[in-house]
């Protein structure tokens, strides 16, 4: 029975891996962002083929579209500013192209009085995170969910029943 399952499962997991698009996630001190890039969102765009000069959608277009959502997102707080750190030509499962553009983390510490962030214990913010934003090549950028950490840690307590 399981010999004749396995196979029918993993053609399953792999045509619907592919159904759904791509997955670009970023885990962040407070959250993971969760961004979909559906199939039927890249064959909307303009399309582009590695054999082209240029793509539909320069890179700077890329930038700057990621650049203004991130400035919507809640991960866009003090006391964290922002980089950008590189952005890549990604291919998903049908051929279709996209942009991420990947930001990194820079932990702002408060005026040195002598209680700042730094000296208050533990600090999430002090690890440099990355926040990928995909870009489609019409400009773009699919929306984003946050699933917050402490929303699965209340989550998490309600299960226990404590």
């Amino acid at each position: 029975m399981l010999r004749k399952t396995f196979p029918t499962l993993v053609v399953m997991l792999l045509v619907a891996s592919s159904l759904r698009g791509d997955e670009v996630r970023s885990n962040m001190a407070l959250g993971v962002y969760t961004c979909d890039v559906t199939d039927d969102a890249i064959a909307n765009a303009p399309q582009w083929t590695d054999l082209n000069r240029d793509p539909p959608l320069a890179m700077l277009g890329a930038v700057r579209a990621a650049t203004a959502k991130l400035k919507a997102l809640p991960a866009n707080t003090d006391p964290v500013k922002w980089t950008l750190h590189r952005v890549t030509l990604k291919r998903n499962a049908s051929d279709g192209w996209y942009y991420v553009a990947t930001f990194r983390s820079k932990f702002v510490p408060d005026p040195p009085d002598g209680r700042g962030r730094a000296s208050t214990g533990i600090n999430p913010y002090r690890t440099p995170r990355d926040l990928n934003i995909p870009v489609l090549m019409n400009g773009v950028v699919p929306e984003f969910s946050v699933k917050r950490h402490a929303d699965d840690m209340l989550k998490l307590l309600d299960d226990l029943d404590l």
